[in-house]
């Protein structure tokens, strides 16, 4: 009788508690600084009410720290630690708002662990002892303890802080200057004119400049869910005194570069010196004077082989509405937390700018841009992701040999149209919703979506189930169905071929949709996307014109039928690669049960004949659909894996965010660099005996 022994072994240096000790850093990861940000202000009281010294912690999502009141035996508390000062007096103990939550573990089966996840702030009634003007009062300190996640880090944060000015905190050594200033960039901004009269436009300018080989990543109007994704550049403007401010544009365009690692993962980043500008106006309405701006720019910088932590600051510039001058002012930046910019992101009003007006551009610019998306979409027929669908055009116009002239036009005009179509519908996103070029293969929906229609088609042309696709010899009754194209199934097949086409645009593209979006015109932007839509269908509509070209491809026979089960493989093979490129690790499963329901769906619906009458094919087709998508519900709620990626683009590891699951495969060398860096290592084995 075979017993299975499962052992847990615990290597430590020191206890189990040396996990949370550890100060293991990941490459490409916030460092404590970021994880935890510590800011501090001094609150004046209310009527009988004394003033209170309020420390507020805020950590990366994801991310916690302990209660100052943890009990021993288990983490390491937070500690608030004051600089010894005669100024003031403490008249209570802190108090944490929210209060801290209280978790159990299976190590720690009888201890409460406190734990504060997102912002805390504790606060302590104060009384200063030499005057009761708070205004000169400053106390400092520092908040020390750990940031834990699937790992934990000591954090030590120090603060000063002052009596606070409004609703406005004060952050940690914070000064005014005209420059923002880090290891890899240095952002400087103005804003020209500084003066205005009613009805006048100002333009407010942010500048990167980075160092030798670094970059920072594109502009979002907030930081996306996914915590794969990269840290976005936000520029929020949330005071913005009665004017009217558009979206930033910025003046390099993008670099578009999927990971090495997870492909499914793009990044869009300014491989060097970037500005963003504000359009501002001056509605007739706003009031003469001085008028305060301020917003948060937050970025992070990263190189090929390393990221800095995501750094932030607040701006702040004056203009005066009354009289015109051309005047530019500086703006004025204090530090602050890119985490400070995420919540402002999230908060702040839409721009009142839907299309910025831009400076306009000459015709012969716009000409050329139309003439190189002209060329990409010509090329574009060449393109590994188009080839498959390809084939079966091939297919399609061995088929038309031998007809008449105006239907071969039609059928390959129907397919141009099919292409021109979702290249219209493309720039639509592009004018209006902002959505870049192939960003629909970001959204894991869109392609478990395209590996199941690839996957369909395949099963059609290996003969699971039959649809009338172009050229194809069926079997049996439904032979003479299948002889012919429709105008429908033509413009269908243009429509797929173009969605497969558009991760392969890459290089061929950047300039001219770059131009489009910097120009903020809806009528250039759809000449640029019409032109290289185009240009993709230019060879069929030639053929369409010129159907002798048609007979110097092989003429129909038996061969076909081979052709046709090679090009389901061919499909199948495009399926696998959209699987590899598109669908994350944690949709695998339930991806591959839903591509097993559309195979027993189309089998089923097979199985009644396509000359059957239309009663028996919709029952036919109505249970296979139930079939799939019952088959599909079920893997998509049940068999979701957890978010667990290997690697981020940078080569750090990353733990499994749901489970705290870290085991990774056994290696002497890895036990004993953990080991050495006194982090508690759990070896989990087992034995048959």
């Amino acid at each position: 009788m075979l017993r299975m022994l499962t052992l847990v072994v615990f290597l430590t240096t020191s206890s189990v508690a040396s996990a949370q000790n550890t100060s293991l850093e990941l490459t490409g990861f916030a460092t404590s600084g970021e994880r935890v940000t510590v800011t501090a202000e001094v609150v004046a009281g209310k009527g009988d009410r004394p003033a209170e010294l309020q420390i507020t912690a805020r950590t990366l999502p994801g991310w916690h720290i302990y209660s100052i009141t943890q009990k021993s035996g288990g983490p390491k508390p937070t500690r608030i630690n004051l600089t010894a000062s005669d100024q003031y007096r403490l008249l209570g103990p802190f108090q944490a708002n929210p209060p801290a939550v209280v978790h159990h573990y299976a190590f720690w089966p009888d201890l409460d662990v406190e734990e504060h996840e997102g912002s805390v702030t504790w606060s302590v009634p104060i009384e200063p002892t030499q005057s009761d003007d708070l205004r000169t009062l400053v106390i400092s300190g520092d908040v020390k303890g750990q940031v834990c996640k699937d790992l934990c880090v000591d954090f030590s944060q120090p603060f000063e802080a002052r009596l606070a000015s409004g609703a406005r905190t004060l952050l940690t050594n914070a000064t005014n200057t005209d420059v923002y200033k880090t290891d890899q960039v240095i952002i400087t901004g103005q804003i020209t004119p500084s003066q205005l009269t009613p009805g006048d436009r100002a333009q407010l300018t942010l500048t990167a400049t980075l160092a030798d080989k670094w970059h920072v990543y594109a502009y979002e109007k907030r930081v996306p869910s996914d915590s794969m994704r990269s840290r976005p550049t936000l520029i929020v403007l949330d005071e913005r005194s009665g004017l009217e401010a558009g979206a930033p544009r910025a003046s390099t365009p993008l670099i578009s570069k999927p990971r090495e690692a997870l492909p499914e993962y793009v990044d869009n980043f300014h491989p060097g010196d970037v500005s963003w500008t504000i359009d501002l106006d001056v509605p007739a309405t706003v009031d003469r004077g001085d008028h305060h701006l301020s917003g948060f720019i937050g970025f992070m910088a990263c190189s090929e082989n390393e990221c800095a932590p995501p750094k932030a600051a607040r701006f702040d510039v004056n203009v005066t509405i009354g009289t015109h001058s051309d005047g530019t002012a500086a703006v004025s930046f204090t530090p602050s937390s890119y985490q400070e910019a995420t919540e402002a992101a999230s908060a702040a009003p839409p721009w009142d700018l839907v299309i910025p007006k831009a400076a306009p551009a000459t015709f012969f610019a716009i000409l050329a841009n139309m003439g190189w998306a002209l060329i990409a979409g010509i090329l574009l027929n060449v393109m590994p992701c188009v080839l498959p669908v390809i084939g079966l055009k091939v297919m399609s116009f061995v088929q038309q040999a031998g007809e008449d002239r105006l239907r071969i036009f039609t059928l390959n005009f129907a397919f141009s149209l099919g292409l021109i179509s979702i290249f219209l519908v493309l720039a639509s996103f592009a004018a209006f919703a902002g959505l870049a070029w192939a960003e629909q293969f970001q959204d894991p929906r869109f392609g478990i979506a395209m590996a199941a229609l690839v996957f369909v088609f395949a099963l059609s042309l290996l003969g699971i189930w039959e649809i009338p696709i172009p050229g194809f010899v069926g079997s049996g009754s439904a032979q003479s169905i299948a002889e012919r194209e429709g105008l429908s199934a033509a413009f269908f097949k243009g429509v797929l071929t173009t969605l497969l086409a558009t991760p392969c645009v890459g290089p061929f593209m950047f300039t001219g949709l770059t131009f489009a979006a910097e120009q903020h015109s809806v009528a250039i932007t759809y000449a640029i996307f019409g032109s290289m839509g185009f240009g993709m269908a230019l060879p069929f509509l030639f053929i369409g014109i010129f159907p002798a070209w048609i007979r110097f491809l092989p003429k129909p026979g038996a061969w076909m039928e081979s052709f046709k089960h090679l090009m389901g493989f061919v499909l199948l093979a495009t399926v696998v690669w959209i699987y590899y490129a598109f669908i994350p690790e944690r949709f695998f499963v339930p991806t591959l049960a839903l591509l097993f329901g559309l195979w027993l769906a189309c089998w089923w619906a097979n199985r009644t004949p396509i000359t059957a009458n239309f009663g028996d094919r919709l029952y036919a087709w109505i249970i296979a659909f139930s079939v799939a998508i019952l088959i599909g519900y079920v893997s998509f709620t049940q068999l979701t894996g957890p978010e667990r990626i290997a690697k981020d683009g940078t080569g750090a590891v990353v733990l499994d965010e749901e489970t705290n699951d870290s085991w990774q495969p056994f290696s002497t060398a890895r036990l004993e660099d953990y080991r050495d860096q006194g982090t508690t290592v759990l070896v989990d084995f087992t034995a048959d005996g």
